[in-house]
């Protein structure tokens, strides 16, 4: 699958197998996954079978870490690393708040995203802390769901840094 195969799909209008878009799903380049986002999101309906709530987001939050990771902007559809870390509290949210089905694909998320941290370097970490871990912190009932993150003096640290900018004066 290549990101020109993929934007005949996204110009097209009609129906979409959904054999023909599954390599997708495990490409490791960012602007097929960028694509393959914008189908999933903005053309669901178009595709056949149509694919399951848990995963379309797990797709997209898989094509968000990697985005986290690469902080690659080569193209239009490729998130910067702080656009990914937006989108995927947006993300977290929507499955905190929504069906059933959808609630454990955070505790999934947040331990891709504290493997993602420690295989990181600096700068992919100060992404992570920045973009993500200030902001979804903000509310301290959330520590709760870190427990993993607090037993590793890594990932630790990440979480005493995002809680500060918020609780410390």
């Amino acid at each position: 699958m290549n990101a020109e195969t993929l934007k005949k799909l996204l110009d097209a209008t009609g129906p979409i197998a959904v054999a023909e878009i599954r390599p997708a799903f495990v490409s490791s380049d960012l602007t097929v996954r960028g694509m393959l986002r914008e189908l999933l999101t903005r053309h669901r309906h178009r595709i056949q079978p149509k694919p399951s709530d848990v995963r379309c987001h797990q797709i997209v939050a898989g094509y968000l870490l990697l985005c986290i990771e690469k902080q690659d902007e080569s193209s239009e559809y490729v998130c910067s690393g702080y656009e990914a870390t937006r989108d995927l509290l947006g993300h977290l949210q929507l499955w905190e708040q929504g069906r059933s089905e959808l609630r454990p694909l955070v505790e999934e998320m947040l331990d891709e995203l504290r493997q993602l941290y420690l295989r990181s370097d600096d700068a992919t970490r100060l992404c992570i802390e920045n973009g993500f871990l200030e902001h979804y912190l903000a509310d301290r009932t959330k520590l709760k769901q870190f427990e993993d993150w607090q037993a590793d003096p890594v990932t630790a640290k990440a979480i005493e840094n995002a809680i500060e900018f918020w609780y410390e004066s």
